[in-house]
């Protein structure tokens, strides 16, 4: 999951015990400067979909843009 936001252009800011930050700094619509910040918690094995969900959200990616990086 962290490697697929990396290569959507999000950069690990900080660490939180278990839960990489994650960063990405986009343009709005009036020219400023905007950052969208995820934070995702690292599990052994697989992500539940509802965890998965949240993260997309928060990183305001559909699911098609995030597989086409896996």
């Amino acid at each position: 999951m962290v490697a697929a936001l990396k290569r959507l252009g999000f950069e690990e800011v900080r660490q939180i015990v278990s839960q990489p930050v994650l960063r990405r700094t986009t343009t709005a619509a009036d020219g400023s400067a905007a950052a969208v910040i995820c934070v995702v918690p690292l599990h052994r094995g697989d992500l539940a979909v509802g965890i998965l969900a949240s993260v997309l959200q928060q990183a305001g990616l559909d699911g098609d843009s995030f597989i086409q990086a896996l």
